[in-house]
């Protein structure tokens, strides 16, 4: 009944209670002891057999069986998570090496519970505090949240080095691996290895970003030693499609935060800004007007890049050339430092007016507040032509030198037989 897709979702459901009862009154008759084979039955029948729902998006399923059993059950009662967190161990052992036809579902499935599976606040007698639905006098094992962290540590390693993961369930797992994963590991650090080999052994921009989210929490936070990191960072913008997948605006997010240290090497701001400037000339208006702001709070955070602006050499040398290395991979080799920002000039003649006027605060002292960058981050194309055509002109706007009320002009030619009347392009227009 569990299994099938078949059955009405009301069905459905009330097999799910009745299986939960039978395996309390099997508690009941066995010294109040948890029925842990019986539930580790009805955990593989959810997660390793059943096809119940859909496939979404995000990896992940909207089958009403397992949002069932999430809410009412596993968030609800100390020993359903408990015993959950240490049977579906072989669940997840199973799924790696199954064949079962419903191996999608189960990994949706799973994600699904996973990944919302644990946020709890530290209790200072390191209890947690739910109720017990099956033990009346439960073990203390039941109540210890190491126990759970320890549990919910090794189920994650088991997700984390399943090679039947989908890609688009590891963006989610990225997703909310700096805030729902690692504060809850014992060792965080052994989750070096693995984003290393997501930034390395993928061609994903998105799952490369992501991956290098977790290393700098694992930088920031645990103290990792990880001096490879603003490389792959540069590394990324090599790529000219950088800016041109969704996840920009959580990039430049992402960026932010990392170059938030007021103690980075002024050669390696310097390269980041200048290749920044580069893809300017080659992207779209939506992601030109990230660029721009997000410059100009960089070097209004660190005074000593204003060289980039006022390059004395481009000015005294007439036969000066950008020493700027664009195909360089080491961000230390790049000779950003010696170059200039000519490319935020030539944003000051931009078609679109909005980002002309944004670029000309370069010419300006530096006087103005940083930006933020929220403001900026959430503009799309669509939405940078929609506030050009709400917006207001003063005065006339001049489109041709001579004024027309028409494209086209008619006129009827008249002969002895027959007048006829034809279509003709105004003089000076051609097609």
């Amino acid at each position: 009944l569990l299994n099938e897709i078949k059955f009405d979702n009301d069905l459905i459901l009330d097999g799910l209670e009745i299986y939960i009862r039978l395996i309390k009154l099997e508690s009941e008759e066995d010294s109040n002891s948890f029925p842990v084979e019986t539930y580790n039955k009805l955990i593989h029948s959810i997660f390793l057999e059943s096809i119940n729902g859909k496939l979404l998006n995000d990896g992940t399923n909207d089958s009403i069986l397992v949002q069932e059993f999430n809410n009412n059950y596993l968030n609800k009662f100390d020993d359903f998570k408990y015993y959950f967190l240490s049977e579906i161990n072989s669940v997840l052992s199973d799924l790696k090496d199954s064949n079962f036809k419903s191996d999608e579902y189960s990994e949706a499935q799973i994600q699904s519970i996973f990944s919302n599976e644990y946020e709890e606040e530290e209790e200072e007698d390191d209890d947690i505090k739910k109720e017990i639905y099956f033990i009346k006098n439960p073990v203390s094992v039941v109540k210890k949240q190491a126990i759970y962290f320890k549990k919910f540590e090794e189920n994650w390693f088991i997700i984390l080095s399943n090679p039947n993961l989908l890609k688009i369930q590891l963006k989610t797992t990225l997703l909310i691996l700096h805030k729902k994963i690692i504060p809850y590991l014992n060792k965080p650090s052994s989750l070096m290895d693995f984003l290393t080999d997501c930034y390395n052994l993928n061609d994903d921009l998105v799952i490369q970003i992501l991956s290098l989210n977790g290393l700098f929490e694992l930088i920031k936070d645990y103290n990792l030693d990880y001096p490879d990191f603003y490389n792959k960072l540069y590394k990324l913008f090599l790529n000219p499609l950088i800016l041109s997948n969704n996840y920009k605006s959580r990039l430049f997010r992402l960026v932010e935060v990392f170059f938030n240290s007021t103690h980075l090497p002024i050669n390696l701001l310097a390269s980041f800004i200048k290749k920044m400037s580069r893809l300017s000339l080659n992207n779209s208006s939506s992601s030109v007007v990230i660029i721009i702001p997000f410059i100009y709070n960089l070097i209004k955070k660190h005074p000593n890049l204003m060289i980039l602006i006022h390059n004395i050499k481009e000015n005294e040398n007439p036969n000066y050339k950008d020493p700027f290395n664009n195909n360089e991979e080491n961000v230390y080799k790049t000779n950003a430092i010696d170059s200039s920002l000519w490319e935020l000039e030539t944003m000051m003649t931009h078609y679109h007016p909005n980002i002309a006027t944004l670029a000309k605060i370069f010419k300006e002292p530096f006087r103005k507040m940083s930006y933020n960058m929220e403001d900026f981050l959430d503009w799309s194309y669509q939405g940078l032509l929609d506030s050009e055509k709400k917006r207001r002109f003063k005065g006339e706007i001049g489109l041709e030198f001579e004024e027309w009320e028409q494209i086209f002009a008619e006129y009827k030619e008249k002969s002895e037989d027959e007048v006829s009347s034809q279509s003709v392009y105004l003089e000076g227009w051609s097609l």
